[in-house]
């Protein structure tokens, strides 16, 4: 852990592969986000054995600007798109009290002031009883059960993967996301946040939007290849993904 870990402000870790177009667009927007953080702001990026060109060319100009720092993996991992293993590297890497995961097709917007990593920050700042913050992602967290007292954050028991945010403590308190489970990283990483008397939540004034919306777990849940996984998950848990507090999981 870097000693500037303590530090309030944000740590933005991007994790990609071949999609250069997607993530010059994201890092212009962080870019914008940390002038609004007045600097208190890093962006990491996590590159996933990207093999396009252009990616690499983007990589490599990025790396050499000096504002983002780029850690590039020249080999798939053993289980491939399984990118826990990147966030996992990015919260040791990690230099401030936030940290926001980001895939590289994702956008979000806050309607209710410039920064939408602030407004997310601030949340898990003053909320303690927060474990996992995630923007609002239409269609994923309804119904969803609103945090009592709190008409701003909603609890719900999942995680959205592309883009969520935790205090930099809370991750050695859960431990590391398993990275056998795939995208199915995401449903047992909210499961043991509950478990250690955590909530996931997502701010409503935050909204997610994927750009590429055929992927991640919402898709992998239906595809065949991704049976095993779900296999796993569910001996991992047994009949706690029966209960009806954890109802997005009841069909896996």
């Amino acid at each position: 852990m870097s000693a500037d870990a303590d530090y309030e402000g944000v740590s933005f870790c991007v994790v990609t592969h071949d999609r250069p177009s997607l993530l010059r667009d994201l890092i212009e927007d962080l870019r914008e986000e940390v002038l609004l953080l007045r600097g208190r702001a890093e962006i990491i990026i996590h590159d996933d054995a990207s093999t396009d060109p252009d990616a690499i060319d983007l990589l490599s100009r990025l790396g050499a600007d000096g504002d983002v720092t780029v850690v590039r993996k020249d080999h798939a991992f053993e289980v491939p798109e399984s990118w826990a293993h990147h966030i996992n590297l990015a919260f040791t890497r990690a230099r401030y009290d936030v940290v926001v995961h980001l895939d590289d097709d994702v956008s979000v917007d806050c309607d209710c002031e410039p920064s939408w990593a602030r407004h997310m920050a601030g949340y898990l700042r003053s909320d303690r009883g927060i474990g996992v913050l995630c923007p609002k992602k239409p269609g994923f967290f309804e119904p969803a059960v609103e945090r009592e007292g709190d008409l701003d954050a909603c609890a719900f028991p999942g995680i959205s993967e592309p883009c969520f945010a935790m205090r930099r403590e809370t991750f050695p308190r859960l431990g590391p996301f398993d990275t056998a489970l795939r995208w199915l990283y995401g449903p047992d990483y909210a499961l043991r946040t509950i478990q250690a008397g955590l909530a996931c939540a997502f701010d409503q004034h935050c909204l997610q939007t994927d750009l590429c919306p055929e992927t991640g777990l919402t898709a992998a849940r239906y595809r065949p290849e991704e049976i095993p996984f779900g296999r796993k998950l569910r001996d991992k848990w047994g009949t706690i993904l029966d209960r009806e507090e954890f109802w997005p999981y009841r069909g896996l």
